[in-house]
């Protein structure tokens, strides 16, 4: 185990940094100004029948709770049956785009709140009864949750969404491969180009082929095309640029902010050697904790997901793993930026089962240090705050500190067309080994078109 100067260990310097941190950062997060309310089981509705449930899939952590959750949800209501369903991420919004324009989607379903302009204007979501939460009105629903959680899901007195998932980005690390190349764990990446540096240091092959990787970018296939964009939005942002104009009117993909950020995703895969188009296999959460790869950008799930898919690694914080702040471009930062989002808990509006499907989502927004313990899902609700057991987490801290400088990417009902131009022209990228300026410039023309509408 590796000691500091002051002769601290390595997991103690860590936990302490942690706890500086997280003193500053947590309070801007966790601000309530009302007296928390106590956790509380909803009252007997005597309903029945069966509410269908879809969510993503993106490891064992999160259907392992849910499925544990429907089950005390039965001693609650004995009639209700939750019949749940999970879909592998790549395939799971295209599934819900095409079920909700046929009239056949689920009772209930999670979104990512990026589709979320277009799901309510389409009329696809119902706005939620108060009076299954037990409280009065639209304001003491609200007043239920953490402020910032909500922001763009009550619309016109009404909430249309619970989220469940509430998340930036984080740097995961093999602290134990670091020590296994030679490089300092107590000193992980901090900057874009140190992600390459070290993920060059970090990548393994054999034959040629590539068996480790030291920083894997999300390509697509099999990531879906909402992380190729997520993942970029913040490089950027930070450098003063973004996809969209304020207004949304008009796409600056090609500017020169745009330029090097997409240089600097080609460098990963060029470059630096770290990052190859076609090494995921299925989805690169898990991939991380199954040894796949060095370092990989994930949310606070991401603890989580380690461990329910590699509990050895996980007991081993902070000597095999450790997490440390989420990228920027150093000196050359303008502003500080995480990729903010939000899955949500959503009813359907075309539902004969939406009191019922609320009353669940009552029920499981209330078991908020489960979720965070067994999933590392960020609780909405609140409740937690205070709670002695946080001391449990010891990188808890360094993750609030990404929250302060959470950014979206662009809210817009055309977010899935310009996703789709985004992509091909970060493929055609790295495809060409090059041609920055040429793809950008056609994925920038591509975007105006649907701006426009043509």
């Amino acid at each position: 185990m590796c000691a500091n100067k002051k002769g601290l260990s390595r997991r103690d310097f860590l936990r302490s940094a942690a706890a500086a941190a997280g003193a500053v950062a947590a309070a801007p997060l966790l601000k309530v100004e009302a007296s928390t309310p106590a956790t509380k089981v909803p009252a007997l509705r005597r309903a029945s029948g069966t509410v269908t449930f879809w969510q993503h899939y993106g490891g064992e952590g999160r259907p392992n709770l849910t499925r544990e959750l429907i089950e005390e949800y039965k001693q609650v209501e004995p009639d209700i049956e939750i019949d749940y369903q999970t879909t592998p991420i790549a395939e799971y919004d295209q599934r819900l785009l095409t079920t909700l324009a046929a009239g056949s989607a689920s009772d209930m379903f999670a979104i990512g709140d990026w589709n979320f302009a277009l799901y309510l204007s389409n009329g696809w979501l119902a706005p939620a009864d108060p009076a299954v939460f037990e409280v009065p009105d639209t304001n003491a629903l609200v007043d239920l949750f953490l402020p910032s959680s909500l922001v763009a899901l009550v619309v016109d007195d009404g909430l249309y969404g619970v989220p469940n998932e509430y998340n930036v980005l984080h740097t995961y690390y093999r602290a134990d491969q670091f020590v296994e190349v030679g490089l300092d764990p107590e000193k992980p990446p901090a900057t874009w180009t140190e992600m390459g540096e070290y993920g060059e240091a970090l990548t393994v092959r054999s034959g040629g082929a590539m068996v480790r990787a030291g920083f894997q970018w999300p390509n697509r296939p099999p990531m879906s095309t909402e992380w190729t964009l997520k993942q970029f939005h913040p490089l950027i942002y930070q450098l003063g640029g973004d996809i969209l104009n304020e207004d949304m009117t008009e796409c600056t993909l090609n500017s020169e902010e745009g330029q090097r950020a997409a240089q600097m995703v080609l460098d990963y895969h060029i470059k630096y050697k770290c990052s190859e188009a076609g090494f995921i296999i299925q989805d690169k959460n898990p991939e991380f904790w199954q040894e796949r790869f060095s370092m990989d950008l994930q949310g606070p799930w991401g603890a989580g997901l380690g461990k329910a898919t590699n509990p050895e690694l996980f007991a081993g914080y902070p000597d095999t793993w450790a997490i440390t702040n989420y990228p920027s471009w150093g000196e050359d930062t303008v502003r500080m930026a995480s990729p903010l989002w939000r899955w949500a808990y959503v009813v359907n509006n075309a539902s004969d089962m939406q009191d019922e499907a609320w009353g669940f989502i009552d029920f499981m927004s209330q078991q908020q240090l489960r979720w965070l313990f067994d999933v590392g899902d960020i609780p909405c609700r609140k409740g937690w705050e205070d709670d002695p057991d946080l001391s449990e987490l010891p990188w808890l801290p360094i993750q609030l500190v990404d929250f302060a400088y959470g950014v979206p990417v662009p809210q817009t009902p055309k977010y899935f067309e310009i996703l789709e131009a985004f992509s091909q022209g970060i493929e055609r990228i790295i495809a060409d080994k090059g041609n920055v300026q040429g793809s950008l410039d056609e994925a920038t023309a591509r975007i105006n078109e649907i701006l426009k509408g043509e």
